[in-house]
């Protein structure tokens, strides 16, 4: 999504008959137009696939762990490394059993 729709969708908070007496806020604008970009695109969308579904998060996790393994690094080293990956890039937890969004 281009910032400029972002924007567009922002501002039709204001236009909504329950916030049409709020006094329109351009730095929350700008802040929804963020947020609304960071998960409208594909990695986004995928985040939250990630964070919904602990088994899905658990199964990414596991692959990036077995790739690293591929390389010869040891297994509880893999794991940290996946671990972090998923947790740096997806904003999901996935280094214990009780697998909950970042």
């Amino acid at each position: 999504m281009k910032r400029e729709q972002a924007l567009e969708f922002a501002a039709q908070l204001w236009c909504d008959e329950r916030n049409s007496y709020k006094v329109m806020d351009s730095e929350m604008a700008e802040s929804i137009a963020e947020l609304l970009q960071e998960v409208a695109g594909p990695v986004g969308q995928l985040r939250i696939a990630l964070a919904a579904d602990p088994d899905y998060a658990r199964t990414w996790h596991d692959n990036l762990a077995c790739c690293v393994m591929d390389e010869g690094v040891p297994h509880d080293v893999a794991n940290r490394a996946a671990a972090r990956f998923m947790r740096l890039a997806f904003k999901v937890k996935t280094d214990c059993h009780d697998l909950v969004p970042g």
